[in-house]
């Protein structure tokens, strides 16, 4: 009789969970569902070739070279500046990264869409910043070439259910563990 009850416990707290994981995920859902817009801006960074120059050198320059872009990118007044210059949503997230020696990915990612315009406007800001670079050090990188992807991903409400479900799961699994262990 103590195990049917026991039993009987278990399935209602089970239950109980799921209802309240249900109804919680159906205020959260709207969050969770939405849709995120990313652009991404594939570019070299490259230099002046000048006769007299090792190409190897020049090649190595630029290589480095990203690497100062994508310091660039982490100071928080360059993704602000790059956002007004660009007419970007506020909430957009900035990441360059390098995908091989001197080429470089810049992802911006929104809850709304991002144009190929907007993207060509982040491009020339990050020209115009190398721009005043040269100018200082007296260099000559150049960013060269440009393609641009755009991606959307959405999670779907029934990933959210599951997910919500495999919560109230574990959380029984929890409670019977913390109670057999503990003789709560």
């Amino acid at each position: 009789m103590i195990k049917k009850s026991l039993y009987r416990f278990y399935i209602n707290l089970f239950l109980t969970l799921c209802v309240l994981g249900q109804i919680g995920f159906y205020f959260y859902s709207p969050t969770f569902t939405q849709p995120v817009y990313e652009a991404r801006l594939f570019t070299t960074t490259g230099i002046l070739f000048e006769d007299g120059k090792d190409l190897h050198w020049l090649n190595e320059s630029a290589h480095y070279f990203s690497e100062t872009i994508i310091g660039w990118a982490r100071f928080p007044h360059f993704k602000d500046e790059l956002v007004a210059f660009a007419g970007l949503p506020t909430d957009s997230q900035l990441s360059i990264y390098k995908q091989e020696r001197q080429n470089m990915i810049t992802s911006l990612r929104s809850s709304m869409p991002i144009s190929d315009d907007q993207m060509h406007l982040v491009r020339t800001f990050i020209q115009s910043k190398m721009d005043e670079y040269n100018t200082a050090s007296r260099t000559s990188y150049r960013l060269v070439g440009e393609d641009i992807d755009h991606l959307i991903q959405k999670q779907s409400y029934a990933t959210g259910a599951l997910f919500a479900l495999a919560i109230s799961f574990v959380l029984t699994i929890l409670v019977w563990f913390v109670r057999r262990e503990f003789r709560v």
